[in-house]
C-alpha cells in the first residue's frame, strides 16, 4: 500500500536514536533516482492528532506508527517525497519492539547501549532473557544480559559511552562493578594503565575479587612454609621456560626430529594440557598484577 509520509510517525521506543545526516542524504538521493526497494512496515494506531480531513466525508486521517524502516521514512521526508510504500501489520507493543530489535540487529551501526535499552524494554514486559534470545535467533542469552548491564553504569560513564568516549569493552567491564569500583576502574582507564583488554579485564576481575573477599589492601602475611612453596613454584616456572626454549633452534622445533611417531599424539595432548593450566595460572597472576596497579 502507499501512504503519505505525513501520515506516518516514528516509534518513540525505536532502539536506534542516531541517524547520520550524510548517509540519510545519500539514501534520499538514491530513492529519488531508483525508488524504494523495500517498503517500510507500519501499524495503524490512534486517529491523526491534528484531525486532518480527507475528502468530503470529513473522516480523520488514520495514523501509522513505523515498526521497521524509520531511516527510509526519514530519507523520504528529507528528499521531499510525499508518498511511501508500506506494509501494514497488526501487532502489539511488545511484538513491535521485538521486530524493531530484529531489524536493527542486522545493521552494523546500532550501538551496544541502544541494544541494551531495547532489550531492557522487552524484558520489562516479563519476557526472560532466554526467551528473548530465542525470539531474536541468538544462540546465547549472554549478549542480552551483557548489553542490559550497561544501563547500570554510573551516569557520567553512561554519557561517555553514549558519546563514544568509552569503548564498548571499557563500558562492559565497568558495568560489572558496583558504583564505587566503577570510579576506581575508570581512574585506571583514564590514566592509561588499562591500555590493553587483558589489563582491563584483569583489573575488573581484581576489583570483583576484592569486593567478594572483603578487600585485598590489607598486608598479606606469608608463613615460612608458604614462602618456601612460592620459591619452589617460581623455580619450576623458570625450569619450564628453559625447557621450552631448548626445544627451538633457528626457529624450528628440534624435538620433532627425534620424537617417536607412536607417542606424538600422547605428547601433543600433554602439551595442550600444560598450556591450558599455564593459561589459568597466567590469568590469576595477572589479577595480582592488577591488584598492585589499583593499590
Amino acid at each position: 500500500m502507499k501512504l503519505t509520509t505525513a501520515s506516518c510517525f516514528p516509534n518513540p521506543d525505536q532502539p536506534r536514536k542516531r541517524f547520520d545526516p550524510e548517509a540519510l542524504a545519500e539514501l534520499a538521493a538514491s530513492i529519488k533516482q531508483n525508488g524504494l526497494i523495500q517498503p517500510i512496515t507500519v501499524r495503524a494506531v490512534a486517529p491523526y492528532p491534528r484531525h486532518a480531513l480527507v475528502g468530503e466525508d470529513r473522516n480523520p486521517m488514520p495514523q501509522y506508527q513505523i515498526v521497521a524502516g524509520e531511516r527510509r521514512w526519514r530519507a523520504h521526508v528529507l528528499g521531499g517525497i510525499k508518498t511511501i510504500d508500506a506494509n501494514l501489520i497488526d501487532t502489539t507493543d511488545a511484538e513491535r519492539d521485538i521486530l524493531a530489535i530484529v531489524e536493527n540487529l542486522q545493521r552494523a551501526d546500532i550501538t551496544p547501549l541502544e541494544e541494551g535499552r531495547a532489550f531492557q524494554r522487552v524484558l520489562d514486559t516479563g519476557v526472560t532473557a532466554e526467551e528473548l534470545a530465542q525470539r531474536l535467533g541468538l544462540k546465547q542469552a549472554w549478549r542480552i544480559t551483557e548489553r542490559t548491564a550497561l544501563l547500570r553504569l554510573n551516569p557520567p560513564y553512561l554519557d561517555l559511552l553514549e558519546k563514544g568516549h568509552l569503548s564498548p569493552s571499557q563500558g562492559t567491564e565497568l558495568a560489572r562493578l558496583d558504583p564505587h569500583d566503577q570510579d576506581t576502574l575508570f581512574g585506571l582507564i583514564d590514566s592509561g594503565r588499562c591500555d590493553t583488554y587483558a589489563k582491563l579485564r584483569a583489573a575488573a576481575d581484581a576489583l570483583l575479587a576484592a569486593a567478594n573477599q572483603g578487600g585485598f589492601f590489607e598486608e598479606k602475611k606469608v608463613s615460612a612454609t608458604e614462602a618456601k612453596a612460592l620459591s619452589a613454584f617460581e623455580s619450576k616456572i623458570e625450569q619450564i621456560v628453559k625447557l621450552v626454549s631448548s626445544g627451538f633452534k633457528d626457529g624450528e622445533v628440534v624435538v620433532l626430529q627425534k620424537i617417536n611417531p607412536h607417542r606424538a599424539g600422547i605428547v601433543a595432548t600433554q602439551i595442550g594440557l600444560i598450556g591450558k593450566h599455564l593459561k589459568l595460572i597466567e590469568r590469576e597472576i595477572q589479577k595480582v598484577v592488577a591488584q598492585g596497579e589499583i593499590a
